[in-house]
C-alpha cells in the first residue's frame, strides 16, 4: 500500500508545479496588419514561442510573479512587457503594436571572382562563332563518373 501511495504522488507532482505557472496571451500586429511569426520570449530562458498566422500568440509555463517578455521581429524595433503572472491564470495583454526599425543599412560592396580557367572557358564561350558548351578543367574534374 505504501508503495502505491507512493507512486501516486509521485504522478500528482508534475500537476502541482503546473498550478504554479501561467500564461501570456497577446496578440502582435504593426500599423496594417496582424505579424505572423514573430518571436515571444520570457526575458532570461529559453521559454518562448512563435505568433501564429494570425498574429496571435501564448506563452505558456511561467512561473507566478513578475516577469519580463520581449517581443521581436524582423525589421521592427523590439519590445519589453513587464507582466504580473498568477498561478494557473491567464493574462492577457492585448495587441502589441510593432514599430518598423528606424535604423538603415550602410554601404554594401560585394565582391566575387572566378578562378582563371573559368573565366578563359567563359570568355572563349562567348568570342565563339558558332554554338559550344565549354568547360573549365576544374569543373571536369568535378564530374562524376558513370
Amino acid at each position: 500500500m505504501k508503495k502505491l501511495n507512493a507512486l501516486f504522488i509521485i504522478l500528482l507532482m508534475p500537476m502541482f508545479a503546473l498550478a504554479q505557472t501561467g500564461e501570456v496571451r497577446g496578440l502582435v500586429k504593426d500599423e496594417v496588419e496582424t505579424l505572423p511569426g514573430v518571436n515571444v520570449v520570457q526575458k532570461g530562458t529559453i521559454n518562448g514561442v512563435m505568433s501564429d498566422f494570425d498574429g496571435n500568440f501564448v506563452l505558456p509555463n511561467i512561473p507566478a510573479g513578475k516577469h519580463t517578455i520581449v517581443i521581436s521581429y524582423i525589421g521592427y524595433d523590439s519590445k519589453e512587457i513587464e507582466v504580473d503572472i498568477t498561478a494557473g491564470g491567464s493574462t492577457d495583454i492585448g495587441e502589441v503594436l510593432m514599430e518598423s526599425a528606424s535604423e538603415q543599412l550602410g554601404e554594401m560592396t560585394v565582391r566575387g571572382s572566378f578562378l582563371p580557367s573559368t573565366q578563359k572557358a567563359l570568355s572563349i564561350k562567348k568570342n565563339s562563332i558558332g554554338i559550344m558548351e565549354v568547360m573549365a578543367s576544374d569543373a571536369i574534374g568535378n564530374l562524376s563518373s558513370v
